[in-house]
């Protein structure tokens, strides 16, 4: 079997392909500087979604514990009737959270159904 030779490129051609990759870097590194500037205003929403996370933790147990305190001091609830009820409130939130996760997994888009319109019935005219 012969070998052919490899085709040499030439002075063009290469000054071409410089040129496209010179484009194609710029193009890159824009689209980098723009991922970026994204990612850090992306980083800093987390970072204050995460402190209203945490300041809504801390209002929710202390309402926790006024409704708690408010129960035994001027209800007269004993502490174990409240804390029967406490157990029996987290067992049906948890319940009530896994029915809302399992029907939002399995929700289905409702379809755009193309309603068609019914064919009138004509009535015979009368003469």
């Amino acid at each position: 079997m012969a070998r052919s030779k490899p085709k040499q490129l030439s002075l063009q051609s290469l000054e071409n392909m410089i040129s496209s990759l010179e484009q194609n870097q710029k193009v890159q590194a824009g689209d980098m500087v723009y991922i970026k500037k994204h990612l850090d205003k992306i980083w800093e929403h987390v970072v204050s979604t995460n402190d209203r996370l945490q300041t809504l933790e801390i209002q929710a147990n202390l309402v926790a514990r006024l409704i708690s305190t408010l129960a035994v001091e001027k209800l007269g609830v004993s502490s174990f009737s409240l804390l029967k009820m406490i157990k029996r409130i987290e067992k049906d939130t948890i319940a009530a959270d896994q029915i809302q996760h399992l029907e939002h997994l399995y929700r289905l888009e409702p379809k755009e159904s193309v309603v068609k319109p019914s064919p009138k019935k004509r009535r015979p005219r009368k003469k």
